[in-house]
């Protein structure tokens, strides 16, 4: 069963044509569970709707399979009101926030509905000061909890995190690169019939490609965020992509595209004319390795498990481990940590504990 997953997913999103062997109900099972680790339940549901009856599941797991898709569905209603209810609110302000990834990515898939999402990220231009004035103004700063990139608060039993910084990189030079390129894009976002604005496709594609990044040498990325951006490379040009990879390595995002670019070509079978750059055979599995052992964001993996001196020993040992992928991010990657880490000592002395928060 060791290639049906991926067999099944090209199936869902309309990639491929070709049926699924038939399944025992174990098989299936295992399937299930999979899809739950990696948050595809609601796309591979899309697929099961289309299996001839021969080949579907075992009537129970089907029942339960629906429901969880009607649930997903319930979800992304929601969002996307409480999303088009800020998204006035804000506007009232006076500011034109747009949507980051999430239900900006939904609209892409064949059914936006059964994207399974999470929390609802906007952005909004002209850095901290100005997400504080927008949510004072709004009545919403008293919740509203800021750290050095995005400032987060529960609207309507949502979690909203508003972003003034959408991405960002470790190395200085790499990161004023991508930050000026997002700021020049920013400005023309679109607004969708759902009643928010989304960004341009360029502005995406190097902006998750950023978080991608971030989130693999954090320990955690799961296939879902492949799935997003398999899907934004669908639905751009080749101006759009001969735009975005003319920045790649000004941004320091060449080794990351590759490795990317090798991974949805074995996932989604995804040709070369389509993609950024050509494939990086090593650093691609290696990224996949990750996304397929720890799961949606990393959730599953065995890191999260460990007590917090093993936890803080394999993050010792994964910066080590991450030299090869990308040296310079790397280094000050964890010249960045140490830097932090030596700053928090009076909070940790002050509060006589050795973490300070959650992973």
């Amino acid at each position: 069963m060791s290639f049906v997953p991926f067999q099944f997913l090209r199936y869902s999103l309309g990639v491929s044509d070709a049926p699924l062997p038939a399944l025992s109900e174990r098989e299936w099972g295992a399937l299930h569970k999979w899809a739950e680790r990696q948050s595809l339940l609601g796309v591979l549901y899309f697929g099961l709707q289309k299996l001839p009856p021969a080949l579907c599941p075992p009537q129970k797991l089907a029942w339960r399979w629906s429901m969880e898709a009607e649930h997903i569905r319930g979800q992304n209603k929601k969002i996307n009101e409480t999303t088009a209810e800020l998204t006035q609110l804000f506007e009232k302000q006076g500011h034109k926030v747009f949507v980051l990834k999430g239900s900006a990515n939904a609209l892409l898939y064949p059914d936006s509905n059964l994207r399974q999402t999470g929390d609802i990220d906007f952005f909004v231009l002209g850095g901290r000061s100005v997400a504080e004035d927008l949510l004072a103004r709004s009545g919403l700063d008293k919740k509203a909890v800021f750290n050095s990139y995005h400032a987060e608060f529960e609207y309507a039993g949502e979690v909203v995190e508003v972003h003034y910084v959408a991405s960002r990189m470790y190395a200085p030079a790499q990161n004023r690169a991508l930050q000026k390129f997002l700021a020049e894009e920013a400005e023309t976002s679109r607004w969708v019939p759902q009643g928010f604005y989304v960004p341009n496709v360029c502005y995406a594609l190097v902006m998750q490609l950023c978080h991608l990044k971030q989130h693999f040498f954090k320990g955690g990325i799961g296939l879902r965020q492949l799935v997003d951006y398999h899907q934004l490379l669908l639905h751009c040009s080749a101006d759009d992509r001969a735009k975005v990879a003319a920045q790649l390595k000004s941004c320091g995002l060449g080794k990351m595209a590759g490795a990317v670019m090798f991974a949805l070509g074995e996932v989604f079978a995804l040709e070369e004319p389509r993609m950024l750059c050509a494939p990086d055979k090593a650093r691609g599995r290696i990224l996949l390795k990750v996304v397929l052992e720890g799961g949606n964001f990393g959730w599953y993996a065995e890191d999260y498990k460990q007590p917090v001196i093993a936890r803080w020993f394999k993050d010792r040992v994964r910066f080590l481990r991450l030299l090869p992928f990308d040296a310079r991010e790397s280094f000050w990657k964890e010249a960045k940590y140490w830097m932090k880490t030596v700053s928090l000592i009076p909070k940790r002395i002050k509060r006589r504990r050795l973490a300070l928060g959650h992973r």
